[in-house]
């Protein structure tokens, strides 16, 4: 006989507790409660921790964390100053003295990619890397006022054609203030250099031969350019030196467009003192309408796949190119959701034979924040980056490797976190 489990709602006390019933043919039995913690760690931040099961043997533990923009604002950091490097969660909570941080998208590792995004991630106006994929992603600004007037991707950039821009038109709708987006997001990047249009392939992905791409002062001092590559250094939307590929020095206010040894050379000629013009275009999927509002936020985090779109599950994973593996194991997974009150959720799930979580399935994790009440939630980087830091500790068992001297798995460093700050009050 097949056992059904569904959540239902009860009333106990102050608290209101989920409690996992099984349905079997005229006989409805309360097994146990799934909701093993509920805890207002302060106002507007409350965590509670589920454990769910379809049979005694399985058990998925989760995590959740509500929070209350109307009291908190959430921040993206990398884990260095550039584009490379890693650090743990719980390291960059501490270090900006964030209340709470989960691990942000997914990263390449490696040593000349260690920490760079494998896929699209803007912080603060700044862009670390592009989305080569459609893809989910989450997006936001902090701020009111957009900066939005320099074609330099080392600031919040996405046109050139905004340079003589009057400042009011700068002004973001106050109701965009730490509003969250979310959609399957593309990006389709170009140079202008004099009346010719060059093609982008990404920003501060070392080594790539058959490609052009942008190295931003994000990356570091100099370029990492293969053999036979063209560097065109550009400051000021101006030419500065067009030099055989190596350690180019990337300047602070402007970036190196490297042409990968392999890329078919054009007939035309690019000299100093060519006027040069940058677009970003972000092109969200879903909501295409919103496209001018997503090119004028300050940060994007991106995630495979979105998972919740306007309260509706996607069931349809095919358009984000990801694998069946990927999609229907069970893994430790991390994800940011949006409630229907405006609330955000922070969403992470253990798996590890220390707690005998068994992780989940996409379906799985979807269904879960679903009942949850999220309206929008996009997956996060997983496995062994699940990490959820609040009260002033990690509070999920990572998986991660064993610690030689603690012999307990610890967290794995990664490349950006999203940060859970108290707002400051006015």
């Amino acid at each position: 006989m097949k056992v059904y489990s569904k959540i239902v709602s009860i009333q106990i006390g102050p608290l209101t507790c989920l409690c996992n019933v099984l349905i079997l043919p005229l006989l409805l039995i309360i097994l146990y409660s799934p909701l093993l913690i509920a805890d207002e760690l302060q106002s507007g931040l409350t965590y509670k921790k589920y454990s769910i099961s379809d049979t005694e043997a399985d058990q998925q533990i989760i995590h959740v964390l509500t929070i209350d923009p109307k009291q908190f604002t959430l921040k993206s950091v990398h884990a260095k100053d550039g584009v490379l490097g890693t650090a743990t969660v719980e390291s960059l909570a501490r270090r900006y003295n964030a209340v709470a941080a989960i691990n942000g998208g997914f990263f390449r590792m490696g040593e000349k990619l260690d920490g760079t995004p494998a896929g699209i991630l803007k912080i603060d106006g700044r862009w670390f890397g592009l989305a080569y994929k459609t893809r989910g992603a989450l997006g936001w600004s902090n701020s009111e006022l957009s900066t939005n007037a320099n074609a330099n991707p080392n600031s919040n950039s996405n046109s050139a054609s905004n340079t003589n821009s009057k400042r009011s038109s700068n002004l973001r709708d106050k109701n965009l203030q730490d509003k969250i987006l979310m959609d399957r997001i593309q990006t389709k990047t170009n140079l202008e250099i004099g009346q010719k249009k060059f093609k982008v392939y990404g920003i501060n992905q070392p080594g790539v031969v058959s490609r052009a791409i942008l190295y931003t002062s994000a990356y570091g001092a100099t370029t990492d350019s293969p053999p036979g590559a063209m560097d065109i250094i550009i400051q000021n939307d101006k030419v500065t030196d067009v030099v055989p590929a190596g350690k180019t020095p990337i300047p602070l206010d402007g970036y190196v467009y490297s042409i990968g040894p392999k890329v078919p050379r054009v007939e035309f000629k690019i000299a100093k003192g060519d006027p040069v013009k940058l677009e970003i275009k972000i092109l969200p999927s879903i909501n295409k309408r919103a496209s001018s509002t997503w090119q004028s936020l300050d940060n994007i985090v991106g995630g495979i796949p979105l998972l919740i779109e306007n309260g509706r599950i996607l069931k349809d994973l095919t358009s984000e190119n990801i694998s069946s593996v990927f999609i229907d194991r069970r893994h430790a997974r991390t994800a940011f959701g949006v409630l229907k009150n405006g609330h955000w959720v922070f969403a992470v799930v253990e798996k590890s034979q220390s707690s005998g979580s068994l992780g989940m399935t996409l379906p799985e994790l979807s269904a879960f924040l679903h009942r949850l009440g999220c309206r929008h939630a996009v997956n996060l980087d997983g496995g062994t980056s699940s990490t959820l830091f609040a009260n002033n500790k990690v509070i999920n068992v990572p998986q991660g490797e064993i610690d030689e001297n603690l012999r307990i798995p610890v967290a794995r460093e990664i490349a950006d976190a999203l940060l859970i700050l108290p707002r400051a009050k006015s």
